[in-house]
């Protein structure tokens, strides 16, 4: 087994203000990191509205479904493989470097796009944007769990998700400042270079992961436990706000209720969770490589629902469009209920023992579980 065996503090939150007041540098090392969840936040936000003065400017847009969904799905075909390289250059290189490249790609995409002079350049644009949203999507969280104290880790690694939200309430400030300016698209979608250069810059002064070090013996052991200890929540926030056209009837009020539910919902549930056991399950040899696979399946999740979206609408309608998704949100629910494993509160020793126990059962519970590793 590798590193240190932890019990996760109940009183985490309390201890990671404390711990942070004292020693500002470690909170400046996380949001310095979760910036990369504040650039994949923006994105996923600023979209829906630049798109439609994109349509405004140009005609070929407006006209074809095809290519608005074209538009907004390229960044999620970029992510899938900007996740699948991401993998391999974390346990290559190590997280910071690939934070850095992804900063530089996002960088890259966000010029081109508020240069496009056509929609294929602001296609190539987002393809590039997505890039760096794959890779810091699955090594933001990543870099700041390894090089966090143990017993505070959890607390910081939720700052990415924190930041998630930000960046989308963030674009939706960006895209109401600029619907009277010239340009207005152009700006929506060149603001995102500003916060990729500031995280460029402040990783530039922050040290490599521990864990990586410690994997790749350039740290002895006893450094790395007592700079890191155990990586934890893996804290990434995938909302799917693509696509934005407000409420097309008398009852729209309810349906900006009802989003309002969903995001209150899914914002600490299906967009943050799953990320977290997706870093807790896989030993450390492997942690880049599966993040990056599993990264790679969400993001082709996310290609198949932008890319076929609006198309869904005209043909089934609004409603029979989104009780589909209903109903792969109630398999879902079976499927997480009966294989997904519950890892609160076990150190990553303890979730691999679990996870190789002969009569192990998802269903049981972590404590449960945690009862019979010896």
């Amino acid at each position: 087994m590798e590193g240190g065996v932890h019990k996760a503090d109940k009183t985490e939150f309390k201890e990671c203000f404390n711990l942070t007041w004292k020693q500002p540098y470690i909170l400046r090392l996380a949001f310095s990191a979760g910036i990369g969840g504040l650039l994949f936040g923006y994105d996923t936000g600023v979209i829906s509205g630049a798109l439609l003065y994109i349509r405004d400017d140009f005609e070929s847009v407006d006209r074809s479904t095809v290519l608005q969904e074209t538009i907004v799905s390229m960044a999620v075909a970029g992510a899938i493989i900007g996740a699948g390289f991401g993998g391999w250059l974390n346990d290559r290189f190590g997280r910071r470097p690939s934070i850095i490249l992804a900063d530089l790609l996002f960088f890259i995409g966000a010029i081109i796009m508020a240069a496009a002079p056509i929609p294929g350049i602001i296609i190539l644009g987002r393809i590039f944007v997505g890039f760096g949203v794959g890779m810091a999507s699955m090594t933001s969280p990543l870099y700041i769990s390894e090089a966090s104290p143990a017993r505070i880790r959890g607390a910081l690694v939720s700052t990415n998700g924190l930041l998630i939200t930000g960046g989308q309430f963030f674009s939706y400030l960006i895209n109401l400042a600029f619907t009277k300016a010239p340009g207005t698209w152009r700006w929506m979608l060149g603001v995102a270079a500003v916060p990729a250069l500031v995280q460029f810059l402040l990783m530039l002064s922050l040290p490599e992961s521990p864990r990586w070090l410690y994997r790749k013996e350039r740290l002895l052991p006893g450094e790395c436990l007592r700079s890191d200890s155990t990586v934890r929540d893996a804290c990434h926030a995938n909302h799917r706000e693509w696509y934005t056209r407000g409420c097309p009837s008398n009852f729209g009020w309810l349906a900006l209720v009802a989003l309002g539910a969903y995001i209150v919902s899914y914002s600490p549930g299906m967009g943050t969770v799953p990320w977290i056991v997706n870093s807790e399950i896989y030993p450390l040899r492997y942690r880049g490589l599966c993040g990056g696979l599993a990264a790679v399946a969400n993001w082709v999740s996310n290609l198949i629902v932008t890319q076929t979206f609006l198309s869904l609408t005209e043909a089934l309608g609004t409603a029979p469009t989104f009780l589909l998704f209903c109903g792969i949100s109630a398999v879902a629910f079976v499927f997480i209920f009966l294989l997904v494993p519950e890892t609160k509160g076990l150190s990553f020793e303890e979730v691999e023992k679990m996870l190789e126990s002969n009569d192990y059962k998802a269903w049981h519970g972590a404590r449960t579980q945690e009862s019979k590793i010896p």
